[in-house]
């Protein structure tokens, strides 16, 4: 990694301090894989992979949330992804939504 990139990933872990972010390196993985974390180098995040919600904290996300050590508090398994976004903008409420739809780095839907 060089320094532009080292700073290009700083930047990105720091702007998820106050608002959910979602994470450029799982988005759309596998056209069903998103991860959001919000808190900067420790915080929370959220996982939907092909239909399983996992959500938890993580610690150490320097430069990266690829960086960090994962700690899963809850997991659950629905049919699709589109069912896991679902629940978790019905449990997340407004604020998680706005962040959703407000995410400069590509539009989800």
């Amino acid at each position: 990694m060089n320094k532009a990139e080292f700073e290009a990933w700083k930047q990105h872990t720091e702007s998820s301090k106050s608002k959910w972010t979602l994470d450029p390196i799982h988005n759309g993985q596998n056209g069903q894989d998103y991860m959001f974390h919000r808190g900067g180098v420790d915080g929370q995040f959220v996982l939907v992979s092909l239909g399983l919600a996992k959500i938890g904290n993580y610690e150490g996300a320097l430069p990266h949330i690829g960086e960090a050590s994962f700690k899963i508090l809850y997991t659950k398994c629905f049919e699709t992804s589109n069912d896991a976004f679902l629940a978790l903008i019905h449990t997340g409420g407004l604020t998680f939504l706005k962040d959703l739809v407000t995410i400069d780095e590509t539009r989800l839907f």
